[in-house]
């Protein structure tokens, strides 16, 4: 009975753990965002910017781009690439972009805009 109880014991845990395994891979949980570029480095309001790194997530849920704080419309979003439209009314000069998830906000690079 004891040996059952124990077989049983080591069952359930090792179950929990997969199931832990999956739930984290699912939810896109791979860690802080990081921007690894951001092409083009500059560009006129309403242009599209491509932003490549990882760990922004599959899905973009809840998460944003943002210009110096400001989020920014997005029109695709997968874990490593983002394709974001700079806003109409940005003024010339030099933004910081981020990427905020539910979990972490990645360093910043800078964004000219004409």
């Amino acid at each position: 009975m004891r040996r059952r109880l124990a077989f049983l014991f080591l069952v359930m845990v090792g179950l929990f753990v997969i199931m832990v395994l999956i739930l984290a891979a699912g939810c896109g949980g791979s860690g802080k965002p990081m921007i690894n570029s951001i092409s083009p480095a500059e560009g006129k309001p309403m242009s599209e910017v491509i932003i490549f790194g990882s760990g922004f997530g599959r899905k973009k849920g809840m998460s944003v781009v943002q210009f110096s704080g400001n989020a920014v419309g997005v029109k695709v979003w997968s874990d490593t690439k983002i394709v974001a439209t700079v806003p109409s009314d940005m003024k010339p000069g030099l933004y910081t972009v981020t990427v905020v998830t539910d979990t972490a906000t990645s360093p910043s690079l800078p964004f000219k805009v004409k």
